[in-house]
């Protein structure tokens, strides 16, 4: 388990010192902010597959263990993921499930019109698909999981555990909360993905865009 310590102001650090786990490696830095922080993580991993849990998201206890399963059974494959679950801050009682999706093998049509995989606490990746597409985009201040999925899905298939395994946090202080913020870097993202894909994939343009506006409405 990798630690990323991206100048928090809460009590992280005092609270990982009492973890006594040779496995637990921490490291802090400077802000640099979410797709820096987890590149950073990247930089520090040794494993075959990585995950990536942002600070106030959950997962289920057989996240891993079963993403890992279905990876192994794929072996053509570079990326699973799973369904997600939303939760109020503070009601970690009130869950609420999002509309379950099957797509699997390739799927980069069905993600360039949508960021169905939902958030970046979700995928398990094999490091050779990162080696392949390259890191997050630094610049990205949001969307930037969306942005490495479509890199992804334009090179590799991926495969889906069908069970709700990631519990994502809502509060007023997310980042989803700023809706100007989001649809500026959602639109960047946009164009960065039509930019490189092929002219097949044009037409479906109109689409991603009609998505962005409806998820930030």
């Amino acid at each position: 388990m990798i630690v990323i310590n991206d100048s928090s102001t809460d009590r992280i650090l005092e609270l990982l010192q009492n973890v006594k786990d040779k496995r637990l490696k921490i490291f802090s830095y400077e802000n640099g902010g979410l797709p820096v922080a987890r590149n950073r993580g990247i930089s520090h991993a040794a494993g075959e597959f990585i995950a990536f849990l942002d600070a106030d998201d959950m997962w289920t206890a057989d996240k891993l263990e079963l993403q890992l399963a279905a990876l192994r059974q794929h072996p053509e494959v570079g990326i699973v993921y799973s369904w997600t679950s939303y939760f109020i801050d503070g009601q970690e009682e009130s869950i609420f499930p999002y509309n379950p999706i099957f797509f699997e093998s390739n799927v980069y049509d069905k993600l360039l019109v949508n960021n169905f995989v939902a958030n970046g606490s979700n995928i398990l990746v094999c490091r050779k698909a990162i080696e392949s597409v390259g890191e997050f985009e630094p610049t990205l201040k949001s969307c930037e999981d969306w942005d490495f999925y479509l890199r992804l899905a334009a090179k590799w298939h991926f495969v889906l555990v069908p069970k709700y395994q990631i519990l994502y946090r809502q509060s007023s202080s997310a980042m989803k909360s700023k809706v100007e913020f989001m649809e500026k870097e959602a639109l960047r993202v946009v164009e960065r993905a039509y930019q490189a894909a092929p002219p097949e994939y044009q037409f479906l343009k109109k689409q991603s865009l009609a998505w962005v506006y409806e998820y930030c409405t």
